[in-house]
C-alpha cells in the first residue's frame, strides 16, 4: 500500500501539472531507506526507516527480517535534494532518485562493529543477498556534487550519524 499510494501521488503532481499548464517548476524526488542524524532526541518514531538500524543496534537480530535488501540515502541529502530541485532550473520536468547506493543487513553490523568496537551485535550469519537494480541515481549524485561540493554520503556516514543521534 504504501508504495502504491507513492506511485499515484507522483503520478498526480505530473498530471495536475500538466493539466494546468504550471507556470513553476515542477520535479520529484524519489528517495529510498533514509538514514542519518535523528530529530526526534532519543530515537525514532516506528515509521521511520532509521527504526531498522536503530533495532539491529539495540540487539533486535531480527530487525531486518520483513525488509529486503535495498538502496539507503542520507536524510541531509535527500533535503539537499529539495532544495536544489526548487532553485536549480536544470531539475525541472525531472525525476531524481535519492539512492546512494545498495545495502544490507551484513553491511550494517560490519558497520557497527568498526563504529562501536565494544559492543556486542547479533551474530551476522543470515545470507540477506543484494539489490542488484540498476537506479538511475547519477543525476541526483552530480546535482549533489555541484551544489554542496559531494555526492551522496557513504553507508557509514549515514550509519554513524544515526546512531550517533540517540
Amino acid at each position: 500500500m504504501y508504495g502504491a499510494s507513492k506511485t499515484e501521488a507522483e503520478r498526480a503532481i505530473w498530471r495536475i501539472a500538466k493539466e494546468s499548464g504550471a507556470q513553476f517548476q515542477v520535479s520529484t524526488i524519489l528517495p529510498n531507506a533514509m538514514f542519518g542524524p535523528l530529530l526526534k532526541p532519543g530515537g525514532a518514531d516506528s515509521s521511520s526507516t532509521a527504526t531498522w538500524l536503530l533495532n539491529l543496534f539495540n540487539d533486535d537480530a531480527d530487525a531486518f527480517d520483513s525488509f529486503p535488501p535495498q538502496y539507503y540515502v542520507d536524510v541531509r541529502d535527500t533535503a539537499r535534494l529539495h532544495s536544489i530541485a526548487l532553485r536549480d532550473p536544470s531539475c525541472h520536468g525531472e525525476r531524481l532518485f535519492s539512492f546512494a547506493a545498495p545495502f544490507n543487513r551484513s553491511d550494517v553490523l560490519t558497520l557497527f562493529r568498526e563504529l562501536r568496537p565494544g559492543k556486542t551485535f547479533p551474530a551476522d550469519d543470515r545470507e540477506t543477498g543484494r539489490d542488484l537494480s540498476i537506479i538511475p541515481n547519477e543525476d541526483a549524485n552530480e546535482l549533489l556534487k555541484k551544489h554542496y561540493g559531494k555526492g551522496f554520503a557513504s553507508l557509514k556516514e549515514c550509519v554513524e550519524a544515526t546512531i550517533d543521534s540517540v
